[in-house]
This record gives structure tokens, C-alpha cells and sequence, in this order.
């Protein structure tokens, strides 16, 4: 059988390290004691910092779990991104009139998460597109468009759209956002010189068509398939 030690070493290197044991070997063949050096691991310890990371350690006796390591599960509340200065996440409510500015808060709205997938200079798109190219003012709409309390079946009331997804692997930049977008029934496209994004919804008019505005006075329909029409990619 094999028995380890952890020698703790002082002072500077180099260290002569000997093995050595006070008992004969035996002379009995129903005796076997031999005495071999099998192996040495160098450990050195430091202390590490695990930047933008969640790191959990955990210390269980495995004769608790019959040699098995066992499965863990965490919840979780990720990262913090930008939120509108106005915007309460807890209560999702919207105070006053937003001037632009944000605050890192925690939030599961999708709006502001694809607004991070978007602006996140370390993980996202921020690198690449300016400030000045991000339509955050239609994503403040589409956010109270999320935070809007619904019925949840239960008789009580639930917000109608939140995130709660974990983007782990790298992909895509446009198959991350029109994912992202997906979430709130909605896409992203490039419009009036930046990134912009819309949503399925109840909008009020915006022109009324009769037959006075049309030539010949007849609308002419069209459309896909039902097999052609997708609510997300």
C-alpha cells in the first residue's frame, strides 16, 4: 500500500529531502516489509484571483456518497449589466422620465439583457459598436413592454416576459442577439444608422388605409405559408 506525507519546507531552495526507515528488513518470508520511495509531487501554494468569475468550493467526505463525486446544483443570480437609472428591478417599476443614464443592477428583463449582449465591451458587441449606435430608447419601451404584469393562470399576475437563460459557450454575435431578441417575441436589424430592435405588440396606429388612399380603390393581399412563418430563429 502507498502512504503519502506533506512535508512543509522552510527556508531557501534547494532542499535535500531523505527517506529513511529505523526498522530492519525481515528475515520471516510470512513477513514482507519492504521499505521502496515511490513518487513526490512539488506543491506550491498561491493565492489566486479568479476575475469576472463565480468560483464555489466545496469539502464532503466521500464515504458519504460511496465514492461518487457528487452532483451540485446552484441558484444563481449572475451578472449585473446596465438598467436604466429609472428602473427598479425588484419592483420593475419605471420612475419619471428616463434621461438616458444607467445603473448595474441585477434584472431578468430580456430587453436590458440583449442591451448587455449588445454594449458589453468584455463578452458582448461593445468593442465594435459605438455608444452612439445603440437604439437604447426603443429597448426602454420594449422593456416596461416586458415588465407589464399578466395574468399567470393561478389567479395571480406575473411579468410577461423574463431571461433567465446562461450563455456559456461562444457563438454567433447575431444568432446570440436575435436569440436574446427572441425571448420577448421580437428581432434586432440594423435601422437608422444603428442597432436597433422590435417586438411583437400591441402598438396604437400610426396611419389609417382606406380605399380613398389606395389607386384603383382595391388592396391586393399577400403572405407566406404557415410553415414559412417563425416566431424565433
Amino acid at each position: 500500500y502507498q502512504r503519502a506525507y506533506r512535508i512543509q519546507l522552510t527556508g531557501n531552495d534547494p532542499w535535500n529531502v531523505r527517506v529513511r526507515r529505523i526498522t530492519a528488513d525481515a528475515i520471516s518470508s510470512t513477513l514482507q516489509n519492504q521499505t521502496f520511495w515511490d513518487s513526490y509531487t512539488e506543491i506550491e501554494d498561491y493565492r489566486l484571483q479568479y476575475s469576472n468569475s463565480a468560483v464555489v468550493g466545496v469539502a464532503v467526505d466521500a464515504e458519504s456518497f460511496g465514492g461518487r463525486v457528487p452532483s451540485r446544483k446552484y441558484l444563481i443570480k449572475g451578472i449585473k449589466t446596465e438598467i436604466p437609472s429609472n428602473y427598479n428591478p425588484l419592483t420593475r417599476v419605471y420612475t419619471g422620465t428616463w434621461d438616458g443614464t444607467f445603473v448595474t443592477a441585477w434584472h431578468d428583463n430580456p430587453a436590458w439583457a440583449l442591451y448587455a449582449c449588445i454594449a458589453n465591451e468584455r463578452w458582448g458587441l461593445g468593442e465594435y459598436i459605438p455608444v452612439a449606435f445603440r437604439d437604447k430608447w426603443t429597448l426602454y419601451t420594449i422593456g416596461q413592454y416586458c415588465d407589464e404584469l399578466v395574468p399567470d393562470g393561478f389567479g395571480g399576475t406575473e411579468p410577461r416576459y423574463t431571461f433567465n437563460a446562461v450563455i456559456a459557450t461562444p457563438d454567433a454575435a447575431l444568432k446570440v442577439c436575435q436569440s436574446s431578441a427572441s425571448v420577448f417575441r421580437g428581432m434586432i436589424y440594423w435601422g437608422s444608422g444603428g442597432v436597433t430592435a422590435t417586438a411583437d405588440r400591441d402598438l396604437h396606429p400610426v396611419k389609417l388605409i382606406t380605399p380613398s388612399n389606395v389607386i384603383g380603390w382595391l388592396i391586393n393581399w399577400s403572405g407566406g405559408g404557415l410553415k414559412a412563418h417563425h416566431t424565433a430563429l
